[in-house]
């Protein structure tokens, strides 16, 4: 569990006055008001969505139900997958990966591929941050100052609804990275579908865990690119003697996908 994370909560007092209010969301669609504040700087400049966009809303779950009941046989069944864009927010280069899913994915398996698809070690607590309600790994210890609720048994679909197109991921309370997600396109295929999991593109590499943020990682490249850093030798010591933040291998994050249960 998280130490550094509890420490954040604990010190800072930020409970349930994490900055999510969607009234502070001025002047963007509807689509997008659960995403929370910090986030909404990043939607034009993540993806090309802009105000008045509207998505394709065709493959709703009630249509994928319409479309199966007319059907017969295992075979025949349909199910929504969504196309998904996710972004670390406040880094450079832009470290993002596109993701299909299944619609119907329960969160804490799509927490997983988040990690994996990310490069992330899972060493600390997490959130998602969707229309207006945190969804977390349920701690008794800590459920008065975290205020989540339990991510386990919530579908990804159930939860942003209809209508919203995007939320905010967070991993690690104490370095703070959020993540901007996006539902980029919806469509209908074969339940049995190969691949159910597939990361289809991405850029850059993972900052390393607790280098201290966006601000640290930043502090981390400048110093490793520069043998006249003062820390120049501290960080490549302590990152195990190279980091290239160009990296990025999609065909290691789709084995790594494939090994995920369903």
């Amino acid at each position: 569990m998280c130490c550094k994370g509890r420490r954040y909560y604990a010190a800072a007092g930020t409970g349930s006055s994490r900055s999510t209010c969607k009234d502070k969301l001025g002047g963007l669609p509807d689509q997008f008001e659960a995403i929370c504040e910090h986030c909404r700087k990043a939607i034009t400049r993540t993806t090309k969505l802009r105000p008045g966009t509207v998505l394709d809303a065709s493959a709703t779950p009630a249509h994928v139900a319409a479309m199966n009941a007319s059907r017969t046989g295992p075979a025949s069944r349909l199910r929504e997958r969504w196309q998904l864009r996710i972004e670390l927010l406040d880094v450079n280069p832009p470290i993002w990966r596109r993701l299909l899913l299944p619609a119907d994915i329960a969160l804490p398996r799509l927490h997983r591929v988040f990690q994996i698809a990310l490069g992330w070690t899972d060493s600390h607590l997490h959130e998602f941050v969707i229309g207006g309600v945190r969804y977390g790994h349920a701690d008794p210890d800590w459920d008065a100052e975290l205020q989540q609720t339990d991510e386990r048994g919530v579908a990804l679909a159930r939860a942003l609804g209809p209508d919203a197109r995007g939320f905010d991921y967070v991993y690690d309370f104490g370095d703070d990275w959020h993540h901007l997600v996006v539902v980029e396109k919806r469509h209908v295929g074969p339940a049995n579908a190969d691949a159910e999991i597939f990361c289809a593109g991405g850029e850059n590499a993972c900052p390393p865990e607790d280098v201290g943020g966006p601000p640290g990682y930043a502090e981390f490249l400048a110093a490793i690119a520069d043998p006249r850093h003062k820390e120049h030798r501290n960080y490549l010591e302590w990152c195990g003697g190279g980091f290239d933040p160009a990296r990025f291998d999609r065909a290691a994050v789709n084995r790594a996908l494939g090994k995920i249960a369903a």
